[in-house]
């Protein structure tokens, strides 16, 4: 998944870019088992008793490590013609407000995930969790960009590093963003 994602920021808002969401959400899903790969999930499904702790530490491990091989392989493969980009807080947003959407959409997520296993039931909820993420990256791209996972924009920090600004700065801003709000999210 976290070689897909990355790839569908650069598709859009076209129905080619949500076609194309809604079937990289099921493969990924198929090829993983059905496995976390949102460390906001998966804090959230520890929350809820739903793994051990060390099923958390090995999830959030494994995602991060994910994050920061993925960003750096995809801007060596990608073509020079495909932009290539992540999460990052569109400019002049307080960052209240990017914490907000954040928090809102990751708390989509988890909304859309519950109801989607509850109600419909694995493996038939594939592509309702499909459609619903593409609708949550579509509703906080403009602030927030692609955001809900803590590790993807970890992984296009990392690959993209502090540029002009301070970096305890960049990080501080960006750890409480896609860090606090999506996982506060997950957890709500």
């Amino acid at each position: 998944m976290m070689i897909f994602t990355p790839l569908c920021t650069f598709l859009g808002d076209s129905w080619n870019a949500w076609i194309m969401h809604f079937f990289l959400v099921i493969l990924a899903d198929v090829i993983t088992v059905g496995s976390q790969v949102n460390p906001a999930v998966s804090v959230a499904i520890y929350l809820h008793d739903w793994i051990p702790f060390n099923g958390l530490c090995a999830r959030l491990i494994g995602q991060g490590l994910a994050a920061c091989i993925v960003f750096p392989m995809l801007g060596v493969f990608s073509p020079s013609h495909v932009p290539f980009s992540g999460p990052e807080i569109a400019e002049g947003l307080a960052i209240r407000e990017a914490i907000t959407t954040e928090f809102l959409v990751t708390m989509g997520l988890m909304l859309v995930i519950l109801a989607c296993t509850d109600f419909i039931k694995p493996p038939a909820h594939r592509p309702f969790v499909g459609i619903g993420i593409r609708a949550l990256v579509v509703a906080g791209q403009h602030r927030t960009g692609p955001g809900m996972n803590p590790m993807i924009a970890l992984g296009w920090a990392w690959y993209k590093g502090a540029g002009a600004e301070a970096p305890a700065a960049f990080w501080g801003r960006h750890l409480a963003v896609y860090l606090g709000g999506a996982v506060a999210g997950g957890a709500a």
